[in-house]
């Protein structure tokens, strides 16, 4: 598995994402000829990157006007695409990215210093993230066509800079000023997930499923709480998995998203589904608890109790399965774990109010 120290945390959380793809050939080499150049020059290894290792590059404008760019041709279908790159100013506070090729060529220029957005057009979506030691991890989403786009990366100076009819930076550079890059990305999603570095072609990762087998004789269907704490952490369409316990065949308990704006939960006895729809599906940590005492099953979120119902069967099975994601490349999962507990009986509600309290 793989441990999520974002955000500073002391203690990780556990990264599960669902498959991806980077189509950019070399994600940290951007002085291959892969890239093209538009009067900048690149300088390999002329930093520490945020993985810790001297591999990340120095993008610097050439000293003549015109435009100031480096971009890489893929090859896209007509579906949201997402390009991110991890950003260090030097000389140079301003941040671009460009997905050229699309229509209305849209683009997103952030400024690292402050982190605010300076301007941008016709994207989708854009976000900033620290990425520590004056590393800013910046995305931009949008729906591409069939055929070939190019994510455009520039640094850009605080003034005296323009862009041209194709929104793409022009200015007179001096030689020596931009800022580091390193870590560039594309992928097909609405969202960005982590790197996955490549090296002189396209790269691909797994979904990330965790999953314990084994016979819990002490925790029942009828007298259990199952507690999950999480981060939502990119959005998903329906049906797609948090957490599931199963209790032999044809019986389960389950968290997962039941469309791009809410979470369900829902059970199963033999056939007798029971199901309602939870809270929201927005970015953020999520603290669940899912009790079943008997007949009664009551759902608790963030510190409330907001579903109070009665089932109509029931079941004294033992659980034989517990998965975090969704087990099949159909129902993926984006989230960062925190904990996930299962208890062999059924808390009292003041005891779930308090476990799920942020």
């Amino acid at each position: 598995p793989r441990l999520d120290y974002s955000g500073g945390a002391s203690c990780p959380s556990l990264l599960l994402e669902p498959s991806r793809t980077n189509l950019i050939a070399n994600s940290e080499y951007i002085n291959g000829a892969d890239w093209t150049k538009t009067n900048v020059t690149i300088t390999s290894n002329a930093t520490t990157s945020p993985e810790g290792v001297a591999n990340a590059s120095k993008w610097v404008a050439s000293a003549v006007s015109g435009s100031k760019t480096i971009y890489n041709f893929i090859s896209t279908s007509n579906d949201p695409h997402t390009a991110m790159g991890y950003f260090k100013a030097e000389e140079y506070p301003l941040a671009f990215i460009r997905l050229g090729g699309i229509s209305g060529n849209p683009y997103v220029i952030y400024n690292l210093s402050t982190q605010s957005v300076v301007s941008t057009s016709s994207l989708t979506s854009h976000s900033i993230e620290d990425a520590g030691n004056g590393w800013y991890k910046i995305t931009a989403t949008a729906t591409t066509g069939s055929g070939l786009i190019a994510p455009n990366y520039s640094f850009i100076p605080s003034s005296g800079y323009t862009l041209d009819a194709s929104n793409i930076p022009q200015f007179t550079g001096d030689g020596t000023s931009g800022g580091f890059l390193w870590g560039c990305q594309c992928e097909l999603g609405s969202y960005s997930s982590s790197l996955i570095p490549t090296y002189g072609t396209s790269a691909s990762r797994a979904e990330d499923v965790c999953t314990k087998t084994q016979t819990f004789s002490e925790i029942k269907h009828n007298d259990v709480t199952l507690f999950y704490d999480f981060d939502h952490l990119g959005d998903l369409s329906a049906g797609q998995n948090q957490f599931v316990a199963y209790f032999g065949s044809g019986k389960y308990l389950n968290l997962a998203q039941y469309d791009a704006n809410n979470y369900y939960v829902d059970t199963d006895i033999n056939g007798s589904y029971f199901f309602a729809v939870a809270f929201a599906a927005t970015e953020g940590r999520k603290k669940v608890a899912i009790k079943i005492d008997g007949l009664s099953w009551k759902v608790f979120f963030n510190g409330s109790k907001i579903i109070d119902t009665t089932l109509t069967q029931q079941s004294t099975n033992a659980m034989t399965e517990i998965i975090l994601s969704g087990g099949t490349t159909s129902r993926p999962s984006f989230q960062s774990v925190h904990q996930a507990l299962a208890f062999p009986t059924a808390l009292t509600d003041a005891e779930c109010i308090t476990l799920t309290t942020l």
